[in-house]
């Protein structure tokens, strides 16, 4: 199995207290050597696997983020504080895991996919 991705990202501030984050990151992954689809029999390998992470699959992910920079008064001690929300979308395409749940014969199911939002809020002190 063998993986890479690619991050762009860009952050801007707005005023002093406020900064954008946009990103843009692809993945993708070939899949692993005991991964199939589809066995033809029982106990065909020593090891095997259906598990669609372990399948060939990519996915893109686009975010938006927004950091407050927090006051020192709302901080602890002299340290930096800042609180986020951050919103992905992402896009995962499988090429060789089929959609267990459609219909049609054996082996002619569409290839699965999916997408999901992933909403995150979070404070961060830097210490």
């Amino acid at each position: 199995m063998t993986a890479s991705d690619v991050e762009v990202g860009y952050r801007h501030p707005i005023g002093d207290s406020l900064e954008l984050e946009l990103k843009v990151r692809y993945f993708q992954q070939t899949q692993a050597e005991f991964y199939s689809d589809l066995f033809p029999y029982r106990d065909a390998q020593n090891y095997m696997a259906r598990d669609k992470e372990l399948s060939d699959f990519s996915d893109i992910t686009y975010g938006l983020g927004i950091t407050y920079m927090l006051p020192a008064s709302m901080s602890f001690g002299d340290t930096r504080s800042e609180a986020s929300l951050q919103w992905d979308y992402i896009d995962f395409q499988y090429n060789n895991f089929r959609d267990p749940t459609a219909d049609g014969g054996v082996g002619s199911e569409p290839f699965y996919g999916f997408s999901a939002n992933v909403i995150r809020a979070f404070v961060s002190v830097y210490f």
